[in-house]
């Protein structure tokens, strides 16, 4: 992560949790009234939310090591 500088990890972050929230919000649009055949499909997506909400979390910490590291260089 080193080639990264902090304000670009920072622009990722951000777009990364636009995203998490676009697709949280087009889940819920669908409802419970979901056919049962489409059932496993937003069980999927709920997991992928999931894994990018991760993803975006661990690139959190990241930036913020690098932050860390910047500052006692």
């Amino acid at each position: 992560m080193k080639g990264y500088d902090v304000r670009a990890l920072k622009v990722c972050k951000e777009q990364i949790q636009e995203w998490v929230e676009r697709l949280t919000i087009e889940i819920s649009s669908r409802g419970p009234e979901a056919k049962d055949s489409e059932l496993e499909e937003e069980r999927l997506w709920h997991s992928k939310i999931h894994d990018l909400g991760n993803s975006s979390t661990r690139l959190s910490s990241t930036m913020e090591l690098a932050r860390k590291q910047e500052s006692t260089q």
